[in-house]
């Protein structure tokens, strides 16, 4: 503003004062007087704090689905000892006469059963660094994992057992099934028929539990549920099963026995190597209860 008024002829005009700072930074042909040197960002990342993540997400978690099929018992003692009925010798009545005749009896027949437990466990030693710098979410992380995976591992032991049962079961010979549900209904009603047990899981493959989304509402009316007495969510899958064969099981057929407080965390200080121990244990077992109760169907 100092420029607008014209009380001094030799004072410069706004225009004249614009066109000479315009002018001290170009040259004739509009080109910068003086090269800069470059800073590019890349050349200096630590000027900048850098952001922080956490735990990136990988899938490890993992809800067992195999165990959960059997009875869950606890574990009391490293070696548990148990009896059942022999199959056929259990107590019987029958009609009775009466008139002091003797009453009817039979043979009757105990055995003994045993578990023996199974262990299971993983470790390792930290510096102890990761605890007087506090990096907790990492420690959390690590409980998390072997706790993951102890439930796999006795996830697949409890699988395993299944199917091990399944190859001594009794095969159903089913002639011409509809579909998988007609071919499960068997299953159940052997089961029901021989055994007067309840079905409570049908274990399939994986491309034979698929085959159930080709059924119709006409091939499988809505009051099927209420014939077979079994959930769809009682159809569990695994590739350890073959394709086009079902086992049909009840609960009762085996126990997955488990200590209490499975898996169990234990930390100690190794102080001669300035570090800490981390270690996870535990102890499961399985146990036939009856091999009967099972079928397979095909």
């Amino acid at each position: 503003p100092m420029y607008l008024h014209a009380s001094n002829q030799n004072e410069p005009t706004l225009m004249q004062a614009a066109e000479k700072i315009a002018g001290s930074y170009a040259v004739g042909s509009g080109e910068l007087q003086a090269a800069l040197a470059e800073v590019g960002a890349t050349a200096n990342p630590f000027i900048e704090p850098q952001g922080w993540l956490g735990e990136v997400w990988t899938a490890a978690e993992y809800t067992r689905k195999f165990v959960p099929l059997l009875t869950q018992r606890p574990l009391t003692n490293r070696r548990m000892t148990g009896w059942r009925w022999v199959a056929g010798s259990s107590p019987e009545v029958d009609t009775y006469a009466g008139d002091l005749a003797e009453i009817p009896s039979n043979e009757i027949e105990t055995e003994e059963v045993t578990i023996e437990l199974a262990r299971i466990a993983g470790g390792h030693r930290f510096d102890r660094a990761f605890i007087d710098f506090n990096d907790a979410e990492y420690l959390a992380s690590y409980w998390s994992r072997m706790a993951t995976d102890y439930a796999r591992k006795t996830d697949a032991a409890a699988l395993a057992k299944i199917v091990e049962w399944a190859d001594t079961a009794n095969p159903i010979n089913t002639v011409n099934p509809a579909n998988v549900l007609d071919a499960a209904a068997m299953g159940v009603h052997y089961l029901e028929d021989q055994y007067e047990t309840q079905a409570t899981f049908v274990l399939v493959s994986p491309a034979t539990k698929r085959s159930l989304l080709s059924i119709t509402a006409q091939d499988a009316p809505a009051f099927l549920r209420d014939i077979l007495n079994i959930e769809p969510a009682a159809f569990v899958s695994s590739s350890r099963v073959d394709d086009g064969v079902g086992i049909v099981g009840a609960q009762p057929r085996g126990s997955f026995y488990e200590f209490g407080g499975s898996p169990i965390r234990l930390d100690a200080i190794a102080l001669a190597n300035g570090a800490f121990d981390r270690a996870l244990f535990g102890y499961y077992g399985l146990l036939d209860n009856d091999a009967r109760v099972f079928a397979t169907v095909g």
